[in-house]
């Protein structure tokens, strides 16, 4: 071996030992952790934000477990954003985003639960079908729920009067297609047939062949001529000819 690959040689071995022996490089930018009590607070306030629901009528309960983020730059940011489900109510995903400069570097998906306060009207005890309601049959509960029923009742002033469709077990929450109007003129029950033409107004006896609302139409059987007429309910047991 000559002395030219001699000293070469010996050159790469030292330069080998000084960079093992040399102590690393400082990575650039600095390291952030993000607790998960802190990305808890993260989401529910996204979630909270975007609810249209009255302050403090909203409550966010985590499905998932929620886990320390960890991230190394110059720049730490971070976002949530729903990801999947509703964001409004009922079952929800967000992600927790980190960027530096703007640049993605994790994710972590967070499963929620969204739940509202609002008012429900329940049964107070066991009621038959048909059923005209009173002030004491019903009574307004709050509950958290995590869903809206589409005939949703909340106060009593819309069940108050009205029948049930159906049988119902004490605490039962009433929506609107249970109820039915109270029908003012009754199938079977005697009505008085009112005919007006101008200043001619004319009275007489009937018999309603169907339940009828007030401003409904029913079929009504004159008591003299036995005839079957279309009339209109115009109040208690009182119903106006319709030609």
């Amino acid at each position: 071996m000559n002395r030219v690959m001699r000293f070469s040689m010996v050159f790469i071995a030292a330069a080998i030992a000084v960079l093992l022996c040399a102590s690393p490089l400082p990575a650039a930018g600095k390291t952030v952790k993000i607790g998960a009590a802190q990305i808890q607070n993260d989401v529910q306030r996204a979630a909270t934000s975007q609810n249209a629901w009255p302050r403090g009528t909203v409550r966010i309960l985590f499905t998932s477990p929620v886990q320390e983020m960890e991230a190394k730059g110059e720049k730490i940011s971070r976002e949530v954003i729903p990801v999947r489900g509703n964001p409004f109510l009922g079952h929800g995903q967000y992600a927790v985003r980190i960027y530096d400069n703007g640049v993605f570097l994790a994710e972590q998906r967070v499963s929620v639960l969204v739940e509202v306060q609002r008012d429900v009207v329940l049964s107070t005890r066991s009621l038959g079908r048909n059923t005209r309601l009173d002030g004491g049959d019903v009574q307004v509960v709050k509950r958290w729920v995590r869903r809206i029923p589409a005939q949703a009742v909340t106060d009593t002033e819309s069940v108050v009067g009205k029948m049930l469709r159906v049988n119902v077990a004490p605490n039962t929450e009433l929506t609107h297609s249970m109820l039915r109007e109270f029908p003012v003129v009754r199938k079977g029950a005697p009505v008085r047939i009112i005919y007006e033409s101008g200043p001619l107004s004319i009275a007489t006896l009937g018999v309603s062949e169907e339940d009828g609302q007030d401003g409904g139409m029913v079929r009504v059987r004159n008591t003299s001529s036995r005839k079957i007429l279309h009339a209109r309910v115009v109040g208690d047991a009182t119903v106006q000819l319709v030609f």
